[in-house]
């Protein structure tokens, strides 16, 4: 997902709590944004200031490090 940072600033600093709106404003599937959200709560990523320091490369190789180039 390309825009890990968008979903967790709506998220975290936004306050929508819903992964259905969520999805519609940032324009992926639900799904996609529920396992971004576990992930980032897997990896520790759970308030604003510690993911706002972190490009989306680097929150891509921290929510996804199988994947990560």
């Amino acid at each position: 997902m390309q825009k890990i940072k968008d979903v967790l600033r709506l998220h975290l600093a936004g306050g929508v709590a819903s992964r259905r709106q969520l999805a519609q404003v940032v324009g992926c599937s639900k799904t996609a944004v529920s396992d971004c959200l576990r992930r980032a709560q897997v990896a520790g990523l759970t308030d604003w200031p510690a993911v706002a320091g972190l490009d989306e490369g680097e929150l891509e190789a921290r929510l996804y490090p199988s994947q990560a180039n």
